[in-house]
């Protein structure tokens, strides 16, 4: 019987190896396949699977012979760089597009939601940062250096992708820490 996960999924998060499947990088050396194998296939992890990547592995199966180039965005954008980016995707496009301003996130909290920074989710956490590094590096090193691939505001994506293997939770205690220093308790 499995166990109830809240539908998580940390492999879900190795954003590179689904972006490699479009094989727009040569995948010929030995450092980029290392980063596109599966999280846990280290050297020094015992090999209770087969961590080679090989033919059977998806992320060498292209989805479909795509010849064609991709616009790859990050979330943030949409929020902090929506102009760029509407101008940019319209281009790309070729088309006119309409405002692109987010709706609001206001009541999108689940029931079966949790705070990803409870210390009971360290763990999942740390993986999750390690897909995280592992996937910026992979885009930043290898992805973005194609030409078939496209990004919106080229300066605030790599410095986005850049900051994905640091702890979001850390500068979160950060400004509570600063929050509760300056408040001044007037009894």
């Amino acid at each position: 019987k499995k166990t109830y996960t809240q539908g998580l999924c940390t492999d879900r998060a190795e954003f590179h190896r689904y972006l490699a499947r479009f094989a727009k990088t040569a995948m010929d050396t030995a450092e980029e396949l290392e980063t596109l194998r599966h999280y846990g296939c280290g050297d020094t992890v015992p090999k209770v699977k087969n961590c080679a990547l090989s033919d059977e592995d998806g992320v060498l199966k292209p989805l479909a012979p795509f010849g064609g180039k991709i616009f790859v965005i990050e979330l943030s954008q949409i929020r902090a760089r929506k102009d760029e980016l509407r101008r940019d995707l319209s281009d790309y496009l070729g088309l006119d597009l309409p405002d692109m301003s987010p709706l609001s996130n206001k009541g999108y909290v689940f029931d079966e939601a949790i705070d990803i920074c409870d210390g009971q989710y360290k763990d999942i956490r740390d993986v999750l940062l390690m897909h995280a590094r592992r996937s910026s590096r992979w885009i930043l090193d290898y992805f973005l250096q194609s030409p078939d691939v496209l990004v919106s505001s080229r300066e605030y994506f790599v410095e986005t992708l850049e900051n994905w293997g640091k702890d979001p939770c850390d500068s979160r205690r950060k400004t509570l820490e600063l929050t509760e220093e300056h408040v001044d308790y007037d009894w």
